[in-house]
C-alpha cells in the first residue's frame, strides 16, 4: 500500500465491479503513516 497505492485502488475496482459493489472502504490503521499520505 505504501509502495503503490493504485494497485490497492485497481484491485479495489476490480474486485468491487466482480462481485457488483457500489463502495469500497480503505482502513488504514494510525500506526501507518506513509500509507495515510501517498492515500491520501
Amino acid at each position: 500500500m505504501e509502495g503503490d497505492p493504485f494497485a490497492l485502488l485497481e484491485g479495489m475496482v476490480i474486485a468491487g465491479r466482480a462481485v457488483g459493489a457500489d463502495t469500497g472502504y480503505i482502513y488504514i490503521r494510525s500506526e501507518y503513516p506513509h500509507a495515510i499520505r501517498a492515500l491520501t
